[in-house]
């Protein structure tokens, strides 16, 4: 997650800058600008704006076009954008109802369209157009009545395209022309029929995929053809209702390359046992389960996990086994029905830095629970049923973020324990119950005054 949250950030910091005037924009209102980038989402549109000849380059340029009412795209539509002589040119065109997309649609811009976004329409065939893109690495497809990858088109778009993410729920069979990416690095599949994987499914794309994301699928279990990826780093098995424990599908190796693996919102009653297959993972997300808890033999005290996700499942406490994952920086256990945190709950995590743990039943937090964790800067106990500002806390010398937002704190000379912890209140988030007074501002001014 958070590799690829901070490739998002790097790509469209570019993009999202200062207001550009409306006589400056590229296109007229209901459209406005932010220096690189053309925003018209959500904007009513039946038809694309019309886009003005541009007076200076832009070297990357990003057009949102998303969540309107676009139906068909003409000869005619982007053309003007040449003008900007873009070297990369993404295009959103996401959660309109595009059935129709013009041989010419993107005539004059071919050239510069890197990134296209078509999710959500209803575009019942892959458009020709898109095999007259040379340059397009990223294609974004789910959410289409498409129902198979008819060759001509696929064969061009197949040149370039890098990222690919398609929804299969129409298919009759698996599509056998992913083959021909030979470039292809990420693998978007969503909505797939049928219980298993052909054991082909990914040739010609086996030492090409880093990223393989698997959705809303029938699968019961995650396909063994994962097990031959060489390369593969990311694995997202998600929403997948019907899997079945064990997870996995027989695996004859262990796969060193992955570091991130979620199997989030697969109805899991179980922890999976995931690092007999998986021995390199430095992210796992588990969350939106129904798992109450975690068998100790399945966590290798040699693992090297360091971000974990059980938010979202049935935990009644924080289980015995998180201690096996002692080189942890960050758990989220939040909404969960934990009501307590004892002293030794996470006494073996001493490099964890944060630490989420909203939106659960918490009553109780001993004053010893944090005594072996000085790193952790960022906690959050938002929506819990605490009345009190720990007091655990005070042992916390590198906290730079405490949130506590609606989470029913009486603000009382109950805790005069944080008189000597003053400097670090504009760290506090949140307000005193029945005042709505900050955190911030009673440990300042008002607990001093308590005898």
């Amino acid at each position: 997650m958070f590799i690829w949250l901070s490739l998002f950030v790097v790509r469209c910091s570019a993009f999202v800058l200062d207001t550009v005037s409306n006589d400056q924009c590229l296109a007229p209102p209901p459209c406005y600008c932010k220096a690189s980038s053309v925003v018209c989402d959500g904007s009513g549109l039946s038809t694309v704006p019309d886009f003005k000849i541009s007076d200076r380059e832009y070297p990357r340029l990003l057009v949102n076009l998303n969540y309107n009412n676009i139906r068909e795209i003409d000869n005619t539509s982007f053309t003007n954008l040449y003008t900007t002589n873009a070297s990369e040119l993404t295009i959103y065109l996401s959660n309109n109802d595009l059935s129709t997309i013009s041989d010419s649609a993107f005539s004059m811009v071919t050239s510069m369209i890197t990134y296209l976004n078509l999710k959500n329409n209803n575009l019942s065939e892959i458009p020709n157009v898109l095999g007259t893109l040379p340059n397009l690495e990223n294609l974004d497809l789910r959410g289409n009545p498409i129902r198979s990858m008819a060759v001509p088109v696929t064969f061009a778009i197949s040149k370039s395209i890098k990222s690919l993410s398609i929804s299969l729920n129409l298919f009759s069979s698996w599509p056998k022309e992913l083959h021909y990416f030979r470039l292809l690095s990420r693998l978007v599949v969503d909505g797939f029929q049928e219980k298993r994987f052909p054991l082909n499914a990914l040739t010609g794309i086996e030492t090409t995929l880093t990223s393989l994301e698997i959705s809303n699928s029938r699968l019961d279990r995650i396909p063994s053809v994962v097990c031959h990826l060489p390369h593969l780093r990311r694995l997202s098995y998600t929403s997948n209702p019907e899997t079945k424990s064990p997870i996995f599908e027989p695996c004859n190796r262990n796969v060193t390359s992955l570091v991130f693996l979620s199997v989030k919102g697969n109805n899991l009653t179980h922890f999976p046992d995931v690092f007999n297959t998986f021995v390199s993972l430095d992210y796992l997300d588990v969350g939106d389960n129904q798992i109450r808890t975690i068998d100790t033999d399945l966590i290798p005290l040699d693992n090297s996990l360091t971000h974990l996700n059980l938010s979202y499942n049935h935990l009644n406490r924080i289980p015995t086994a998180v201690n096996r994952f002692a080189a942890l920086k960050s758990l989220y256990i939040a909404g969960n029905r934990i009501t307590s945190l004892e002293d030794n709950d996470l006494s073996n995590l001493t490099h964890m830095s944060v630490f989420q743990l909203e939106n659960n039943p918490l009553e109780y937090i001993s004053n010893n629970a944090f005594k072996n964790i000085q790193s952790l800067a960022i906690l959050n106990l938002e929506s819990t049923n605490l009345d009190v500002i720990p007091k655990a806390l005070t042992s916390l010398a590198s906290i730079n973020r405490l949130s506590l937002e609606g989470t029913p704190i009486q603000c009382t000379c109950k805790m005069d324990y944080l008189k000597s912890w003053a400097n670090n209140s504009s760290r506090i988030y949140g307000t005193c119950e029945g005042t709505m007074e900050s955190l911030s501002s009673f440990i300042t001014t008002y607990l001093p005054l308590c005898p």
